[in-house]
């Protein structure tokens, strides 16, 4: 065996026992959060960055450890940050799917799937100018082959011969569904050729094979000829063994004991037996029953109603727009609100003016399923609570659900409305405790609030996950002899403006808890509809949520920044208590 042979494979094995080392701690509990190894694709990295420049520009999807080791970033630094650790290269701020060791040439990985290639683009652009003859790689999976940003940034980089090499691994799947469910033709290579590129299609588990390809794109990219993509042939087949789903079925009216995330599954298959219009689609949703398992069973009891898409967000969104023009009443799954980010387009210019552009002689009856909030060691891209953005954009309307009963009913509610609805769910509550949930009960109306609780000392709204926490905070107010009155409004558009003035002017204080952003939270707009209305108040209003910072993957530097149950406990007793 040749020294270079030898290296190569003492790279990969370093490599793998890495990744190995990675699973069994997050199986163990250190690691926490989504972890996506690069098991079996060892050989990619290993080839390509041995052939890098120190000034060439790495920027790798979330599955990206190897890229960082093979990259030159130390072992040491890259577990802590994995584990959430101030001695982490990022200060565990980035976690497995974000973090970045620019000073060893990796600029980053991506949590947003494509979402590196237009950055690779501006890497490459920048080295034009400042004559560092540098060449950005950007790195991604099968499934982002459909996501309009790589397709953007391949069109760019070729329109303007920007040095890029386009780097598609290539294991067969699109998260959980498989790649040639996805696409006619699953030779993606040769989509380079629509953009007047190089592409060619390698053997991944050679790294002399990708070692000798990528210099020969490297010296391409440096001499002016532009980018390159390559894509490599997948690591031999591995038969999954399949779990037989065991959805809750929908029935008449009765009561039964479900979680949230079973709920949310029995209001869909209810819908989908009483509505014919309805489709079920998006990422996972259909075969493997979403990555929460919300919508196991689905297809296999209404067949291609529900099914998967590609990792195509503005095709979704705008697929179910057009749809819902024409009669259907789509419900379609974005799996992180973070997500809804990149088809935004879709929402706001679209879906939002149908009614008001047509005079109401056309409706967009759709409903858009997605969930967010902070989980243990989940990043800065998969954290955010945008409810604030969509109450700003008049023709939506919102809602988020706190409990299983609202989950099924309010969801049963926003599938029957004739405007775009988009319900918020949080995976935190999804595998909650069992709670008595009556199913198949009439359509509730649109709107409305909740009283969990009375009191007269304060009153305290609230929404969504905090929700719980705000009710364990009154319970530790009601032992310091504080009453207060927890007002849940599950709907935030319609918002029920008049139940919070009613016991505002009962109680004489208000302090509104969100998850989100203290600036430019809604509750801004609860505080300014109370004073508006001169409902009279014995101290200003507050709001509890979480401070203007990224949201870190370290559970313990997120949890010094959700607002938790004590915190709010303290905020509002300095409110009562002056």
């Amino acid at each position: 065996m040749s020294e270079r042979r030898l290296a190569d494979l003492l790279a990969m094995w370093r490599i793998r026992a890495f990744e190995e080392k990675v699973r069994d701690l997050r199986a163990e509990g250190p690691i926490v959060g989504s972890v996506h190894l690069c098991i079996g694709q060892e050989a990619v990295p290993v080839g390509a960055c041995d052939v890098l420049e120190p000034q060439d520009a790495l920027f790798a999807t979330y599955r990206g450890h190897g890229w960082a080791l093979a990259r030159g970033v130390p072992a040491e630094p890259l577990f802590a940050e994995l584990m959430g650790r101030a001695s982490g290269v990022n200060g565990g701020r980035g976690g497995s799917a974000y973090f970045t060791a620019a000073e060893y040439g990796f600029h980053g990985e991506n949590s947003i799937v494509g979402a590196g290639a237009p950055i690779a683009c501006g890497a490459a652009l920048a080295g034009r100018h400042d004559g560092s003859n540098r060449v950005a790689v950007s790195v991604f999976g099968d499934g982002a082959m459909n996501q309009g940003a790589v397709h953007e940034a391949m069109n760019f980089a070729a329109a303007f011969s920007l040095p890029v090499v386009f780097v598609c691994e290539n294991n067969r799947y699109s998260e959980l569904t498989p790649i040639a469910d996805m696409v006619r033709s699953p030779r993606l290579a040769d989509r380079a050729a629509a953009y007047g590129m190089p592409g060619h299609r390698i053997d991944g588990n050679d790294a002399e094979a990708v070692r000798f390809h990528v210099r020969d794109a490297l010296e391409v990219a440096r001499e002016g000829g532009g980018p390159t993509l390559l894509r490599w042939r997948p690591p031999p087949r591995r038969r999954r063994p399949r779990r037989s789903p065991t959805p809750p079925q929908p029935g008449s009216t009765c009561m039964r004991e479900l979680s949230y995330g079973e709920a949310v599954n029995a209001a869909l298959h209810r819908l989908m037996e009483e509505l014919p219009e309805t489709l079920v689609y998006g990422e996972d949703v259909g075969v493997p029953g979403g990555v929460f398992g919300v919508t196991r069973g689905l297809r296999r009891q209404h067949g291609e109603r529900a099914f998967d898409t590609p990792i195509s967000e503005s095709a979704i969104l705008g697929s179910a727009v057009g749809a819902a023009m024409f009669g259907r009443r789509p419900i379609v799954e974005i799996m992180w609100a973070d997500f809804s980010l990149v088809a935004l387009d879709q929402i706001v210019n679209q879906a939002a003016n149908v009614r008001y552009v047509s005079g109401g002689r056309l409706t967009a009856p759709l409903t858009i399923r997605t969930q967010q909030g902070n989980a243990p060691g989940a990043c800065a891209q998969h954290s955010q609570c945008l409810e604030a953005l969509f109450l700003h954009v008049p023709g939506l309307r919102v809602c988020m659900p706190s409990t299983p009963q609202d989950a099924h009913d309010l969801l049963v509610t926003a599938v029957h409305c004739d405007d775009p609805v988009l319900v918020i769910e949080n995976r935190t509550l999804y595998f909650g405790p069992k709670e008595p949930v009556e199913t198949g009960g009439p359509v509730r109306p649109m709107g409305g609030a909740r009283t969990r609780r009375a009191g007269s000392d304060v009153t305290i709204v609230t929404w969504g996950a905090m929700t719980h926490r705000v009710l364990e905070a009154a319970e530790t107010l009601a032992g310091d002899g504080i009453e207060a009155e927890v007002l849940e409004t599950p709907w935030l558009n319609p918002f029920d403006t008049e139940a919070v003035l009613a016991s505002v002017r009962r109680t004489g204080r208000l302090a509104v808890v969100h998850e989100a952003n203290v600036t430019g939270g809604f509750g801004a707009e609860v505080v300014a509809r109370v004073a508006g209305a001169g409902a009279p108040l014995l101290a200003p209003p507050i709001r509890i949520g979480t401070p203007d910072v990224r949201m870190p993957a370290a559970p313990v530097l997120a949890q010094a920044l959700v607002p938790d149950a004590a915190r709010i406990t303290g905020d509002v007793r300095a409110l009562v208590k002056g």
